[in-house]
């Protein structure tokens, strides 16, 4: 399993690269992405178009001036369905600290918590450790009599 770690703002593609293609590699070669809170809103608006669509209700009311030149709402109202993208641009530039979204996977994205394990870095903890090798074990025949088979001693039920 290869695993590949990266940070991708669009405002930071240089100039000479093309920066639809390096959009179209990064969504072609990473299967699920891990995406933190977001500075620059044309990578939120390409994030938030690799989400999907949903249809939402969008209700609008009128409002009516009466004689007392006062604003009362009319019982008037209207519902239409827009299409919006399914996590918007607005949540992905105001995600909580240690909050990101998971798109991939084969489920619909959704956010998730991380949060990093905290250590103090030490010597033994970037010094490799040598496996210490398994010892043998040698199976005495069930017939072996004490001191026919080195290292075969004889135990007694009374010596536990």
């Amino acid at each position: 399993m290869d695993l590949g770690w990266g940070k991708l703002a669009l405002a930071d593609v240089p100039s000479d690269l093309d920066k639809d293609a390096v959009r179209g590699s990064v969504m072609e070669n990473c299967a699920i992405q891990l995406s933190y809170r977001i500075k620059d809103p044309e990578t939120a608006e390409w994030l938030a178009a690799s989400t999907g669509t949903i249809l939402v209700d969008d209700e609008s009311r009128k409002i009516e001036k009466n004689l007392a030149l006062t604003e009362t709402v009319s019982k008037e109202r209207t519902v239409r369905q827009a299409e919006r993208y399914y996590i918007d641009t607005n949540m992905l530039m105001n995600m909580p600290r240690g909050c990101g979204l998971l798109v991939g996977a084969g489920k619909l994205p959704s956010f998730c918590y991380t949060s990093p394990v905290k250590v103090e870095r030490s010597e033994a903890a970037i010094t490799p450790t040598i496996p210490v090798p398994a010892l043998a074990v040698v199976e005495a025949p069930a017939t072996a009599a004490p001191g026919s088979v080195p290292g075969l001693v004889a135990v007694e039920e009374e010596d536990f």
